[in-house]
C-alpha cells in the first residue's frame, strides 16, 4: 500500500491546498495512472517554485530588456505574474524534499499505465543527472524508441524537444536535423515564414554556441542528409494526416 504523507503534512480537509489533495490522491491505494500523471505535474511545478519566483522577482527589480520584453507581451501584469508565482510557492510549503523526489514513482506508474505523451516525461526526468541510476539500459532505449516513434508520428512537442536535445534523447544526429527541419516546417505551415524566423535565427545561433564549445554534433555527411531530408519529409507528411 502506498505510503500517505507524514501527519505534519495533513492540514484539515477545508485548509488543504488542490495540490496537496491532488499528490495525497495519488499515493492511495487503487489510484489510477491519471491521478499519478496529475501528482507528478504538482511536484515538477512545486520543484521549480522557489526559483520561479526568484527569477519573476529578478525581472522586476533588475528591468532593463528582459522586463521590457515581458511587458510588451498583452494583457500582461507584473504585479498578477508575481502574485500568481507566490501562490505556488505557498501552495507548495507542505512538500520536504523526500515528498518532492516521490515525482520519479508518480511518472513510472503514468508510463506503465500506458497514458500518451508519458514516454517523453519519463525519459527528460530519467535523463536528469541525479536521476539516471534509476534507469537501466534496457529501459531506457525503449522509451528513447518510443519517443522517437511519437515524434515520427508528427506530434509537435515531442519534435521541439529533440531541438536542442543533441543526442540526449537517444537520437543520432541525422534524426535530430529530421526533427528539427520537420517543426519548423510544420511552423511555416502553421503561421507562415516570418512567424518562423525568430525560432530558426535562435536555433542557429545556439548551435553556433554548441560548434565554438565543440558540443554540438559534426555535420552530416551526403549520404546522411539525403536520408534526413526524407526523414523530414515523412514527418510532416505524417503530421498532416493528423490535422
Amino acid at each position: 500500500m502506498p505510503a500517505a504523507l507524514p501527519p505534519s503534512q495533513r492540514t484539515p480537509a477545508s485548509s488543504t491546498p488542490d495540490e496537496l489533495r491532488t499528490v495525497q490522491r495519488a499515493l492511495e491505494e487503487g489510484a489510477t495512472p491519471a491521478q499519478a500523471r496529475k501528482a507528478a505535474e504538482v511536484l515538477a511545478r512545486c520543484e521549480h517554485a522557489n526559483d520561479e519566483i526568484e527569477f519573476a522577482y529578478g525581472v522586476r527589480d533588475q528591468g532593463g530588456p528582459l522586463r521590457q520584453t515581458f511587458e510588451k507581451n498583452p494583457g500582461f501584469n507584473m504585479d498578477q505574474w508575481i502574485k500568481e508565482k507566490q501562490d505556488v510557492q505557498r501552495r507548495c510549503q507542505f512538500f520536504d524534499a523526500a515528498t518532492l523526489a516521490r515525482r520519479g514513482d508518480f511518472l513510472k506508474r503514468a508510463y506503465e499505465g500506458e497514458l500518451p505523451g508519458m514516454a517523453l516525461e519519463y525519459l527528460l526526468w530519467l535523463n536528469a543527472h541525479a536521476n539516471q541510476a534509476a534507469a537501466t539500459p534496457e529501459l531506457l532505449g525503449k522509451l528513447q524508441r518510443e519517443v522517437r516513434q511519437t515524434a515520427e508520428d508528427g506530434d509537435l512537442e515531442t519534435l521541439s524537444t529533440y531541438i536542442y536535445s543533441f543526442g540526449a534523447l537517444g537520437e543520432t544526429a541525422m534524426q535530430r536535423q529530421a526533427y528539427k527541419e520537420a517543426w519548423l516546417r510544420i511552423l511555416i505551415e502553421m503561421s507562415g515564414p516570418a512567424a518562423t524566423k525568430e525560432s530558426r535565427d535562435s536555433m542557429e545561433n545556439v548551435e553556433k554556441m554548441m560548434r565554438q564549445g565543440r558540443w554540438a554534433p559534426p555535420a552530416l555527411s551526403v549520404d546522411e542528409q539525403r536520408e534526413a531530408d526524407a526523414l523530414t519529409e515523412r514527418v510532416v507528411d505524417a503530421w498532416r494526416k493528423r490535422h
